[in-house]
């Protein structure tokens, strides 16, 4: 997913997308008139998508890339927080996100934002499309924001342990004498984020 607080990028995507929801609409459409055995030329009418092209795609995705570049230099340089941003700028803005979560939440404890935190950035993911060298410089920042929010419960008294269940999928534990959480893929699909030699996507199942 792009982020919203790129707005340029985020406004293209969603262009591109709406367009792609049009297409399969129209698609549908067409597939449903070809059943029904109507006029054969009508259903080829229905067929032309002047809208969305392969052409229009490629067009959308060289522009998304080109802005998307621009505003995350620019975000970045201006350490405005964004999922997926560089580390310097995450741990920038760790101690006024914590604030706001605090204030937001007036019962949490840190651990509760650590927990939130790393849902949301080892389930982070940007569309293919997207530069692999761009893809791959944000893969290193958030490897780099995981081990730092894992250090974090560290020194909030978590006992840290990576296993594998049944299926091979690696789960990562967070311990302490009175709380227990573990973390793992939400599914096979889920993009693998590394962290030291493990590779691991989130899901919090909550605490017994």
């Amino acid at each position: 997913m792009i982020p919203k607080v790129l707005i340029e990028t985020y406004k293209l995507e969603q262009e591109l997308s709406l367009l792609q929801q049009q297409y399969k609409s129209k698609e549908i459409k067409s597939n449903f008139d070809d059943s029904s055995g109507e006029n054969s030329e009508k259903s080829e009418k229905i067929r032309v998508f002047p809208q969305y092209t392969e052409e229009v795609k490629k067009r959308y995705h060289s522009k998304i890339n080109s802005r998307f570049l621009s505003e995350y230099k620019k975000c970045n340089n201006e350490n405005l927080y964004f999922l997926g941003c560089s580390f310097h700028n995450y741990k920038k803005n760790y101690d006024s996100r914590w604030k706001q979560f605090k204030q937001k939440y007036c019962d949490a404890e840190r651990y509760n934002f650590i927990n939130e935190e790393l849902t949301d950035v080892i389930n982070f993911s940007l569309p293919d499309y997207i530069n692999l060298d761009v893809r791959k410089s944000i893969s290193f920042s958030l490897e780099r924001t995981i081990e730092f929010l894992i250090n974090k419960l560290k020194e909030n008294g978590f006992e840290i342990r990576f296993s594998k269940n049944k299926e091979g999928i690696e789960i990562l534990s967070e311990k302490d004498n009175l709380k227990y959480y573990f973390t793992t893929k939400t599914s096979q699909e889920t993009t693998d984020w590394k962290a030291g030699n493990y590779c691991f996507g989130i899901n919090r199942n909550g605490s017994y």
